[in-house]
């Protein structure tokens, strides 16, 4: 009898101990081999450790035991000859170093998860020819595209804060690059020796610049946006330019700000207002000061500042034949709220303008777009910057602009937080995103997140969409309008 307890009491001992909870707290962490990679998993997340391949095109896997590659690590492709590599919308990092040197590697889509770029992570990738940030993308490490040579056309992230030190600086055949009104900082040679670089365009009025465009010796044409206060002392010094347009909201310009390209350059050009910052920096300097003045249409209230004898005509042509074939070249992420003829004329005839002109377009909507319609009929982004109740872009060419705003679905789709009218893995790695406290760069409506209907956002609600999506459960709601 006394047997039968013990035995008894043993089992009884044994099943209390099989009972004890894991500690969900406390993930089981451990590496593995997939293919030609090693990986580390950790909160049921992959990162990518090694790669012990040796192919030119590498597609990296969207998951690994059921659970998502977010992380690409640290080194891991440094000095490999891949030429192709093929990102998966699971992935949220990329650590320092990761694709450094990669010399060969020409081709590189990311994906719309990408959160971060870590410090020199495509350094050295001298074949890279196009970049394009996406706006998920809320932080760049110093150097990450550092002598990235071959690199000639660049769109940066709009939720990007900073552009950091030496971020694209020795990008010799870099051509143009428009800093977003996300932008609060550029910071030290984030753009040096850039000697391609023949445009910037800045949108940020409260932006700072620190020495970021030094030796960019091909820089011809600086956009500076309206409702700026200052410039630094040496903000684009040893630079190209010959001319700068001084908005009229600039209070203070510090020594050496521009025009000085290692010595004085000769018939530099101040084009700025009567009495203000400009004029007094271009008299300090012994500079060319070519005064600027307004002048608006009655009709349209758009504003022209220019330096030319000529005067604006603008018309609102919206409705007509030839508004209908501006907007038919819009694209579908916009609505055209306006569409106007503008030029200048002198003399009683239409003519061009002969040097840059700023054009203010009346408007309260802060985000919207304004583009320029082209010859081809194309349109083209001018970049415009909203101050003060209106949105200001310089050129000097006119022609037929639309003023648009951001198109605004009609319906929100249960499960649909990317926007893109389905629900897709895409949608799984944003709720894991909010999940993690990761910035996913979006607005997304808390009606869309709770997939599984229990009043709140969980990891259910992940699970759900990928068991639906995997045919294991049916639901009749997902993807539907709510």
């Amino acid at each position: 009898m006394r047997r039968v307890i013990s035995i008894v009491l043993s089992l009884m001992l044994i099943a209390a101990f099989l009972a004890i909870p894991v500690n969900a707290a406390d993930p089981f962490d451990h590496e593995g081999v997939y293919g030609d990679f090693e990986y580390v998993v950790s909160d049921d997340e992959v990162t990518l450790v090694k790669y012990n391949g040796n192919s030119d095109e590498i597609v990296i896997p969207s998951e690994i035991e059921g659970c998502p590659v977010r992380n690409i690590g640290e080194e891991l492709f440094m000095d490999k000859g891949i030429k192709k590599v093929t990102l998966p919308d699971t992935v949220v990092k990329i650590y320092d170093s990761a694709f450094r040197r990669c010399s060969e590697l020409k081709d590189i889509v990311f994906p719309e998860s990408l959160v971060s770029i870590g410090e020199s992570a495509f350094s050295g990738c001298s074949s890279l020819e196009s970049i394009v940030i996406p706006d998920s993308v809320t932080e760049i490490g110093g150097g990450a595209f550092f002598v990235c040579t071959s690199l000639k056309k660049l769109t940066l992230s709009e939720n990007l804060s900073t552009v950091p030190g030496q971020a694209f600086s020795d990008c010799s055949s870099l051509e143009e690059v428009v800093i977003p009104e996300s932008v609060t900082e550029i910071q030290v040679e984030s753009f040096g020796y850039c000697y391609a670089l023949r445009k910037v365009v800045i949108l940020n009025p409260d932006v700072k610049i620190n020495h970021a465009f030094t030796i960019c010796t091909g820089l011809k044409e600086l956009i500076l946006p309206q409702g700026i206060k200052s410039l630094p002392v040496q903000a684009f010094n040893n630079t190209g330019l010959e001319s700068v347009i001084i908005p009229s909201s600039v209070e203070s310009i510090g020594d050496f700000a521009f025009g000085w390209n290692f010595k004085k350059v000769e018939d530099f050009i101040v084009y700025g207002y009567k009495d203000s910052a400009a004029e007094a920096y271009a008299q300090k300097n012994g500079f060319v000061f070519s005064e600027m003045k307004d002048q608006s249409d009655e009709d349209t209230g758009i504003v022209m500042s220019s330096c030319d004898d000529v005067k604006i005509k603008a018309e609102d042509i919206s409705g007509s034949d030839k508004a209908d074939e501006a907007v038919l070249n819009l694209s579908k992420r916009y609505n055209a709220l306006a569409v106007y003829d503008i030029s200048v004329q002198k003399n009683g005839e239409t003519v061009q303008p002969l040097s840059s002109v700023q054009i203010s377009i009346p408007t309260d909507k802060a985000g919207s777009k304004v583009f320029r319609m082209e010859e081809d009929g194309s349109l083209t982004d001018m970049n415009a910057c909203y101050y003060d109740g209106y949105k200001t872009f310089t050129t000097d060419h006119l022609s037929i602009y639309i003023l648009a705003e951001s198109a605004q679905k009609a319906e929100l789709l249960l499960g649909d937080l990317d926007g893109d009218g389905s629900v897709t893995v895409a949608d799984v790695t944003l709720i894991q995103m909010m999940l993690a406290n990761i910035p996913t760069g979006r607005e997304i409506s808390d009606k869309v997140t709770d997939t599984d209907g229990d009043g709140s956002l969980t990891i259910a609600d992940a699970t759900h969409i990928q068991m639906w999506l995997a045919r294991l459960i049916t639901d009749d709601n997902l993807g539907k309008p709510v």
